[in-house]
C-alpha cells in the first residue's frame, strides 16, 4: 500500500507506472476483498470442524445403541474405523 508520494528515482519506469496505476481506493478495496476471503476460509474451517464433531458424536451414539442391543462387536468394527473426514469430502 502506498504510504508516501516519493518514488525511487532509480526504479525502472514500469515499476513507477505500477506504483501509480491503482488509486488508493482500489488498494483499499483489494485489501478488503483479501480479508473477506481469509475470513470466509476461517469460517468454513470452523463449520467443517463442527460438522465433523457432530458426526463423530452421532456415530458414537449409534455404536453404543448397537452394543446395548447385543450386536457382535466384529460387525461394528467397520463403522468404528470409518474416516468421517473422507465422507465429508474434505
Amino acid at each position: 500500500m502506498r504510504t508516501s508520494c516519493t518514488v525511487n528515482a532509480n526504479a525502472p519506469t514500469h515499476i513507477i507506472y505500477l506504483f501509480w496505476a491503482l488509486p488508493p481506493s482500489q488498494e483499499a478495496k483489494s485489501k478488503a476483498e483479501r480479508q473477506a476471503k481469509f475470513e470466509e476460509g476461517n469460517r468454513l474451517s470452523r463449520d467443517f470442524s463442527r460438522e465433523k464433531i457432530k458426526l463423530e458424536c452421532s456415530r458414537d451414539k449409534i455404536m453404543d445403541e448397537l452394543r446395548q442391543k447385543g450386536v457382535n462387536p466384529k460387525y461394528l468394527a467397520e463403522i468404528n474405523t470409518v474416516d468421517i473426514t473422507k465422507l465429508m469430502g474434505v
